[in-house]
């Protein structure tokens, strides 16, 4: 029929957050079964290193501020400067801000010096807390994340490729 639809960002944002949510549960818990398409889990492609880039925070211990903020990026978060949304973290003083790619709500981490004081669960809007927890699991916020040492044995490979490119073109 020759007809147009448009897709709609929104949805795609939440068939994105669901897929996170799927395969965040899938690893972290038991009692899964997830009924969907393949598409579901489409997109993770190294499950080895999905899993093993997870980490965990607890209260009342040490971490450097500027450390969890640079593990939040190799784990693909963004720093949100305005547009807070799934995938990305914000600070404010001593309170760190993680919103997962997998939930409709931000996790609240305040610290008291290199300790994290008390960490909750809120909405992101109205600022209601749900749940005051004593450890969280931070999942990736993408399912593309892989290790140093792929990327080291992939680059050599993508160099040559990219000179027989070049060479081609030129040519």
């Amino acid at each position: 029929t020759d007809t147009y639809i448009e897709k709609e960002a929104t949805i795609n944002e939440e068939i994105d957050r669901l897929r996170h949510a799927a395969t965040q549960d899938l690893i972290s818990r038991k009692d899964v079964v997830i009924v969907a398409s393949v598409s579901c889990i489409y997109g993770v492609w190294d499950i080895k290193a999905y899993e093993d880039s997870i980490f965990q925070l607890r209260v009342w211990d040490e971490y450097q501020f500027d450390d969890l903020m640079k593990k939040l990026v190799l784990l693909q978060y963004k720093r949100a400067w305005e547009d807070f949304k799934p995938g990305t973290f914000q600070v404010m003083w001593d309170l760190l801000e993680i919103f997962p790619s997998s939930q409709e709500t931000v996790y609240s981490l305040e610290f008291w010096w290199n300790e994290i004081s008390r960490i909750t669960r809120r909405n992101y809007l109205t600022w209601e807390i749900y749940e005051v927890l004593n450890e969280i699991e931070v999942f990736p916020a993408k399912h593309t994340v892989t290790t140093k040492d792929t990327i080291n044995k992939i680059l050599p490979q993508m160099q040559e490729e990219l000179k027989e490119r070049l060479e081609s073109f030129h040519a």
